[in-house]
């Protein structure tokens, strides 16, 4: 598949990420406060997960506070797993002094965006694989109906790395990203099948160069590796053996993220949208 597909570092229109997770806020780095390990900390730890939620809401209001003063922006969109906990919403509006709207997507806000992008470009079907870093999430589309699938991550098998930290061992980076690519296949080839539009868009929780390589994330191995051509090799003996995809080419476009979510958002005119995704930590891109 590989030598049949042709791969894209997309860009979508008018959508510019930021860097928000590495700002510090009480000299503590953002995506340390802000994120899914922290509810999971608290809630074992016996604290109310609405209170933990609404204490999130306001770190990351203030933290907002600083971004707009660099970054101006008219409103704030907000998705993914975290906009979903109770009192997280309300204490996030109170807490931002702007508009705040919350997309519909949950844990599949990538989804969003990767419809909305693949239809601009005539794709009736197709694949949106968001690589989050609670797990990976891959949905299909096909004759109007939508299959979805969430693999969780394997502390294990997938390690978290931070990248302000020390990298693990090599042989242990080498066999994470190798776990990773083989999850990334399973996910994809577990959608594809009723088989739909040979199109795949891929957002990843790093930045990501002209050639689709994307950069520092906390997935151990994965900066610096060509994951889109590797996912290729990974999903086609996953395939059977008379899927479409196998005997004809396809396309594959990569993204951050946070771009993949902006995709799904048309601003007003003279507008700028601060979009947010909002799950293991804040990502964040500016549309407009």
């Amino acid at each position: 598949m590989r030598g049949e597909w042709t791969v894209r570092r997309a860009r979508p229109r008018r959508v510019r990420v930021i860097e928000i997770g590495g700002r510090r806020l009480d000299g503590e780095r953002l995506d340390r406060r802000v994120g899914a390990r922290r509810v999971e900390r608290a809630v074992a730890d016996g604290a109310d997960e609405a209170e933990v939620a609404g204490a999130m809401a306001r770190d990351l209001g203030r933290a907002l506070e600083a971004v707009r003063a660099e970054h101006p922006y008219d409103r704030v969109r907000a998705d993914g797993g975290l906009s979903s906990l109770s009192g997280f919403r309300a204490a996030l509006k109170a807490a931002v002094d702007v508009p705040v709207t919350f997309g519909r997507g949950g844990p599949f806000a990538g989804e969003v965006g990767g419809r909305a992008f693949l239809s601009r470009r005539k794709r009736r079907g197709g694949v949106v694989l968001d690589v989050g870093q609670t797990g990976p999430k891959a949905s299909s589309l096909r004759a109007g109906v939508s299959r979805r699938v969430r693999a969780p991550r394997d502390p294990e098998l997938l390690p978290i790395e931070r990248p302000e930290g020390e990298a693990l061992p090599a042989e242990v980076r080498e066999r994470a990203y190798r776990a990773l690519v083989t999850q990334l296949g399973e996910v994809v080839a577990e959608v594809a099948w009723p088989p739909t539009d040979p199109a795949l868009v891929i957002g990843l929780p790093a930045t990501v160069d002209d050639d689709g390589i994307p950069g520092p994330s906390t997935f151990a191995g994965l900066a610096g590796r060509d994951v889109t051509g590797d996912l290729l090799d990974a999903l086609a003996p996953r395939l059977p053996g008379a899927h479409p995809w196998l005997r004809q080419p396809g396309r594959l476009w990569v993204m951050n993220d946070a771009e993949l979510t902006a995709a799904a958002v048309r601003p007003h005119r003279d507008e700028t949208v601060l979009v947010l995704t909002l799950g293991f930590g804040p990502g964040a891109a500016l549309v407009g």
